[in-house]
């Protein structure tokens, strides 16, 4: 039989994320939001904005640029 004889011993380790991060019972009880829309939000609008799933470096940095340009021409135009 496979395994017959071995024996494992594994060691409790404290999980990457604890779920207090992730975990969104609290905030369904208390009829909170249950997702993030402004994140998200924001994060498909560079997706597209940057048009690479996996860019280099330098087109990243230039479309973050271009994102602080188009932010502060907002923020000018706001106030």
């Amino acid at each position: 039989k496979v395994g017959v004889g071995t024996k494992f011993k594994f060691k409790k380790i404290s999980p990457l994320f604890p779920p207090n991060t992730w975990n969104i019972h609290k905030t369904t009880i208390n009829g909170d939001h249950r997702i993030n829309n402004i994140c998200e939000s924001w994060n498909n609008r560079f997706t597209h904005l940057v048009g690479h799933i996996h860019p280099t470096i330098w087109i990243l940095i230039r479309k973050m640029r271009l994102e602080v340009v188009a932010d502060r021409a907002k923020l000018a135009i706001d106030s």
